[in-house]
């Protein structure tokens, strides 16, 4: 799951022209915060840090 959610997220960032720097800054966590998510060996967000991607991208991540 790990790598699934770190492919998805470097593929929608991508998709929205976006840099690691720039979604950090939208997530409001550091740079390396954020480069752990999109890195499948590190990639373990909150559920918290999932609803402020799902806010950014406008997408949803997980569907209850």
């Amino acid at each position: 799951r790990r790598v699934a959610f770190a492919v998805w997220l470097k593929l929608k960032r991508a998709e929205k022209n976006l840099t690691q720097k720039k979604v950090a800054e939208l997530l409001q966590v550091n740079f390396q915060a954020y480069q752990k998510y999109e890195n499948p060996k590190t990639a373990n967000p909150t559920l918290k840090t999932i609803e402020k991607i799902e806010r950014v991208f406008n997408e949803t991540i997980i569907k209850i």
